[in-house]
């Protein structure tokens, strides 16, 4: 619920993170590789996997996460 009120995931210049009260972040620099799940992304690092339900996401933002994800040059 809280992710609905509040805005789901913030990407700034060099990590991606959510908005919650346990919040999960990653820095763009340790994704190895990103999975692309029905209606989810998974971008997997050495330690950490951190999935992006696209389903809470706004259209015109992930138009944006996409254009971000694909310049990290890592295997999509």
């Amino acid at each position: 619920m809280y992710q609905y009120l509040k805005q789901y995931l913030t990407v700034e210049e060099k990590v991606i993170y959510f908005n919650s009260p346990f919040s999960k972040k990653m820095e763009f620099e340790k994704i190895k590789f990103i999975k692309k799940v029905t209606g989810e992304y998974i971008l997997v690092s050495d330690n950490t996997e951190l999935g992006i339900d696209t389903a809470m996401i706004d259209p015109e933002s992930i138009i944006y996460l996409n254009m971000m994800l694909k310049s990290l040059n890592v295997i999509f």
